[in-house]
């Protein structure tokens, strides 16, 4: 199932789509369906769902800037993993993993409310506890990202550069588009916080060029797609001499 594979894509994913109506009510209501599933050996029921139900609910209420709801959702979350984990000690890795994504959205929370200092903390404990599991490079580079802004965003430059540094590295090992996407915007931001502006104009007019690629790139994949669809069996047109 995707939640298991991408689990923070997912849930952003669907967690805008519910906020079209009323994103708390959406998760509230699938968490209480939830509760009624009884099955302790079903992993994905019983842990994955319920967790992540707990978690959206509390990143719904952050898009509506209710920061307060949020906390105190991200909180039952952490509190519900914490202990639902020893059920279930053959999924360790991803229990952990689980973990750190509800922290990185409680800093987020705590970055939104300016309270900078709870943030870098959390982000770093994200980066210390995510080491340990099977998912930490890329766990590393997205919580690099978060941490990266919050420095731009509280004009610590420096701090931010070092981060940015660690993630180009890591893209050499390991490239990835979005990753690479917001190291640009965020290097762009850099260079000029530290007032050099032509670099940043030239490090955002490289990203500008690359989205416009990939905007290409999708408009042409869109065209093969439909052009696939058409059946194979049709007949061609005849040929009129």
């Amino acid at each position: 199932m995707n939640t298991v594979v991408i689990p923070v894509v997912l849930r952003m994913y669907l967690t805008r789509k519910a906020i079209i109506i009323r994103p708390f009510d959406f998760w509230k209501k699938e968490y209480e369906e939830l509760s009624y599933c009884q099955d302790s050996a079903d992993f994905e029921l019983m842990f994955i769902e319920k967790q992540g139900c707990l978690d959206n609910i509390g990143v719904s209420y952050m898009y509506l800037n209710k920061l307060d709801s949020a906390q105190f959702y991200y909180q039952k979350a952490l509190d519900f993993i914490n202990s639902s984990q020893k059920y279930f000690p053959e999924h360790k890795d991803f229990i952990d993993y689980s973990r750190i994504v509800v922290m990185s959205n409680q800093a987020e929370a705590y970055a939104l409310a300016n309270n900078s200092a709870k943030a870098e903390l959390i982000f770093k404990q994200c980066l210390t506890e995510g080491d340990k599991t099977a998912y930490a490079f890329d766990n590393s580079q997205a919580t690099r990202i978060a941490l990266s802004k919050l420095y731009i965003n509280t004009k610590q430059y420096d701090k931010a550069s070092h981060e940015l540094a660690i993630i180009k590295k890591g893209l050499k090992h390991k490239p990835n588009p979005e990753i690479f996407s917001y190291w640009q915007r965020f290097y762009s931001r850099v260079l000029s916080g530290k007032q050099r502006y032509r670099e940043a104009s030239e490090q955002l007019l490289e990203y500008a060029e690359m989205q416009y690629k990939h905007t290409l790139a999708a408009r042409a994949e869109n065209k093969t797609e439909r052009w696939s669809n058409i059946s194979p069996n049709r007949t061609a047109a005849p040929r009129y001499v």
